[in-house]
C-alpha cells in the first residue's frame, strides 16, 4: 500500500512541480527553463521528504497498533507491562496502563493511584503506575494498595538547543502503602528529596518519548525506586525477594538483590549483583559469606574483566584477610581497572602482606598513574608512614625495616 501511495505521490508530485513552474514562468517569477527545472525539482523533493515522513510515521503507528492487539489477544498483566516498557509514549499507552490497572485490581485485589505534578516545564509523567505493577507482579504481592503523590520542582536550567534542559530537582509528597483487605497501613514514607542543580546533565537518563526537562527528575526517582523496593521486602521478607531475583527485566532483578544484600544479608543475591558491575557497595551488605563467591570471581579469567574489577571493589570493603593473598596476585595482571581496584582494595584490608607487592607496583610505568597513586595511599594507610610514589624511598624503608615492622605487627 505504501508503495502504490509512493508511485502515486510521485506523478502527482511531478505534475505538481511543472503546473507550480509554469505558473511561475508565465507570472515573471522565474525567467529561464533552468530555474524552472530547478524550482519543479525542488517542489518535487519536499513532496517526496514529506511523504518519506508521513511513511515512517505511518509505519511506526502501524506497527504499535499490531503490538497492540497481540497484547489485547494475550490479555495478561505481563504482555500489558511488556508493551508499556516498548510503547511508554505511544498511541495505545494510556489504554494499556489502563486495562493493567483493571488487571491488577480484577486479579490481585491490587489498587494503584498515582498523582504527580511538575512545577515548570511540560514534562512526561515518570513511570510510578507500571514500576509498581511490575514489582507486585515480580514479588508476588497480591493484597496492597499503593497511593503516591509526587510533586515535581526544577531547581535550576541550563540552555540547550532544543529548549531548556533543568539540572536540578526537587521532589516532594508520599507513598502510602495499606492492606487491602483489612486497610490496615502496612508503610507511609515522605518524599523530600533533591538534586542541586549541576553543569550538565546526560540526555541518556530521559526515557524515550521524554521532554528534555525530565533528565534531572530520573535520579531523585531511582532514589524513589529503590526506597520502594526495600520497602516491599520489609513488609513481605527476603523470599518475596527472592521470586524477582530470575526476572527477566534486568533492572527488576538488581534491585531486588541490593534490597536482598541489605536487608537480610542474604547470599542469593550476590549473583545478580555482581553481574551489574557496579554494586560492590550492595555487595558489601553481605559482608563474610561473599568472600569465597567473590575471590573465584576476581580469580576467574574467562569472566568479564569489569566484573573481576567489581569484586575487587567489593573485597576491599567487606576487608576480610581471606582475599589479600588474591588481591596480591590480582594486582599483577595485565588489566588496568582490575589493578587499580585491587591497590585500593589492599588499602583498605591494610595487611602488611601487601607491602612489597605494592611497592613494586610503583615501580613499573606499566601500572599507570591511578594504579600508583592507589598504591601510594595503600602504603600510608598500612604503614602510617607518607613516601608518595617515591619508589627508590619506600624500598630503601622497606629494606631497613621490613623484619622490625613485620614483627611489631
Amino acid at each position: 500500500m505504501l508503495i502504490i501511495g509512493g508511485i502515486l505521490i510521485f506523478i502527482g508530485g511531478i505534475f505538481a512541480s511543472i503546473w507550480i513552474g509554469s505558473i511561475l514562468e508565465k507570472r515573471g517569477i522565474v525567467k529561464d527553463e533552468t530555474s524552472v527545472i530547478a524550482l519543479s525539482a525542488l517542489v518535487l523533493i519536499l513532496v517526496l521528504v514529506g511523504y518519506a515522513w508521513w511513511g515512517y510515521k505511518y509505519s511506526q503507528y502501524q506497527s504499535e497498533k499490531s503490538d497492540w492487539q497481540d497484547t489485547t489477544r494475550n490479555g495478561t498483566i505481563q504482555t500489558y507491562l511488556d508493551f508499556l516498557d516498548k510503547y511508554p509514549q505511544g498511541h495505545f499507552t494510556e489504554n494499556a496502563r489502563n486495562k493493567l490497572m483493571q488487571l491488577f485490581e480484577s486479579n490481585r485485589n491490587i489498587h494503584i493511584q498515582v498523582s504527580q505534578s511538575f512545577e515548570e516545564g511540560e514534562c512526561a509523567p515518570l513511570p510510578f503506575v507500571e514500576d509498581v505493577a511490575k514489582f507486585c507482579e515480580a514479588l508476588g504481592i497480591r493484597n496492597v494498595h499503593v497511593r503516591i503523590r509526587a510533586e515535581w520542582k526544577a531547581l535550576g536550567a541550563s540552555y540547550r538547543e532544543r529548549g531548556y534542559l533543568y539540572t536540578g530537582a526537587r521532589l516532594t509528597g508520599f507513598t502510602h502503602l495499606e492492606d487491602t483487605e483489612s486497610a490496615q497501613t502496612l508503610r507511609h514514607f515522605d518524599h523530600s528529596w533533591e538534586i542541586e542543580p549541576s553543569s550538565s546533565v546526560y540526555l541518556s537518563e530521559i526515557a524515550p518519548g521524554s521532554s528534555l526537562c525530565d533528565a534531572p527528575y530520573r535520579g531523585l526517582y531511582r532514589d524513589w525506586h529503590y526506597l520502594f523496593v526495600q520497602t516491599l521486602g520489609e513488609i513481605y521478607g527476603a523470599d518475596a525477594l527472592v521470586l524477582a531475583l530470575e526476572h527477566k527485566d534486568f533492572d527488576i532483578s538488581f534491585v531486588a538483590a541490593s534490597a536482598l544484600a541489605k536487608l537480610y544479608r542474604d547470599q542469593r543475591a550476590l549473583n545478580v549483583l555482581i553481574c551489574s558491575r557496579s554494586a560492590s557497595e550492595e555487595i558489601a551488605h553481605i559482608g563474610k559469606p561473599a568472600v569465597k563467591p567473590l575471590i573465584s570471581v576476581l580469580n576467574d579469567e574467562s569472566k568479564d574483566v569489569r566484573v573481576r574489577a567489581e569484586a575487587a571493589n567489593a573485597l576491599g570493603k567487606i576487608r576480610d584477610p581471606l582475599s589479600v593473598e588474591p588481591l596480591i596476585s590480582a594486582l599483577k595482571k595485565d588489566d588496568y581497572d582490575l589493578r587499580k581496584n585491587a591497590a585500593w582494595a589492599l588499602g583498605e584490608i591494610k595487611d602488611v602482606r601487601a607491602i612489597e607487592s605494592l611497592i613494586g607496583a610503583l615501580s613499573d610505568k606499566h601500572y599507570g598513574d591511578d594504579v600508583r597513586e592507589n598504591a601510594a595511599k595503600a602504603l600510608e594507610k598500612i604503614t602510617g608512614i607518607n613516601f608518595g610514589q617515591n619508589y627508590e624511598q619506600w624500598q630503601m624503608w622497606w629494606k631497613l625495616n621490613s623484619k622490625t615492622f613485620l614483627k611489631n605487627r
